[in-house]
């Protein structure tokens, strides 16, 4: 099943003034989305999605942009909302999830964090 998945910040979250589309400069909930064709469950309340970082010591010069490590991020999920439609439509998914979270704030050690595998 094709999913689009949506996270999306509760109301009055912290850092609201920061999460802004990047193309039009707008505020938006919106924290991250994706395509999933797995048949995997869907991640439920309390799922922290991961968050990429670059640590300098891991970087390779012929990738200046490239991320080295992830980490479950600040945000946990509060609740799943899933929308499927009743007829079956062309826009690439077959359901729409959207996952409300709420910011979760850690102290971090760098244990929590685990290299990128392409």
């Amino acid at each position: 099943m094709r999913k689009w998945i949506v996270f999306r910040a509760e109301k009055r979250q912290p850092g609201w003034e920061q999460r802004k589309y990047a193309h039009t400069g707008s505020l938006t909930k919106t924290l991250a989305e994706h395509y999933d064709c797995s048949d995997k469950p869907l991640p439920e309340p309390g799922y922290r999605p991961p968050e990429f970082i670059r640590v300098e010591q891991f970087a390779e010069p012929q990738y200046p942009e490239a991320k080295t490590h992830y980490r479950p991020s600040d945000w946990e999920v509060t609740h799943v909302e899933t929308y499927t439609p009743d007829i079956p439509v062309s826009m690439g998914f077959d359901m729409i999830v959207i996952f409300i979270a709420n910011i979760h704030l850690l102290m971090r050690h760098s244990s929590q964090c685990q290299n990128v595998k392409y």
